[in-house]
C-alpha cells in the first residue's frame, strides 16, 4: 500500500520523490533538516528508501544526478535503492518485453 498524503497520490509526486516539476528539492531539503537532526544526536541512524522502478533507462542517472545535485550524504543515513518487482505489469501493458530492456 503506498502512502498518500491526505490521501492523495498527487502530493506524494510533488512532495516525495526525487523525479518531479521541483526536481525533488522538497524531499531533499526535508532529508536535510531530518539528518542535521540525527548528526548533532550523535547516536541516531536512519534507512532510507528510494525506488527505481525501470521504466526509463535513464532512472538509475537521473537517481544518482539528485543525489549528486542536493548532497543527501550522511554517516548516519543509509541509502537502499529498492527495485520493484514488476516486470509482469509491465509486460501485460506492453512497456517491456524482456528482461534486457
Amino acid at each position: 500500500r503506498k502512502y498518500n498524503p491526505f490521501g492523495d497520490s498527487i502530493l506524494r509526486s510533488i512532495f516525495m520523490k526525487t523525479d518531479n516539476h521541483i526536481k525533488g528539492r522538497y524531499l531533499a531539503e526535508l532529508t536535510h533538516q531530518v539528518m542535521d537532526d540525527m548528526h548533532d544526536s550523535k547516536y541516531q541512524h536512519a534507512e532510507y528508501r528510494v525506488s527505481v522502478y525501470g521504466r526509463h533507462p535513464d532512472e538509475w542517472k537521473r537517481l544518482a544526478l539528485w543525489f549528486q545535485e542536493h548532497r543527501v550524504y550522511s554517516d548516519n543515513v543509509r541509502w537502499l535503492v529498492q527495485i520493484p518487482r514488476l516486470f509482469a505489469v509491465y509486460r501485460k501493458l506492453g512497456v517491456l518485453d524482456n528482461f534486457q530492456q
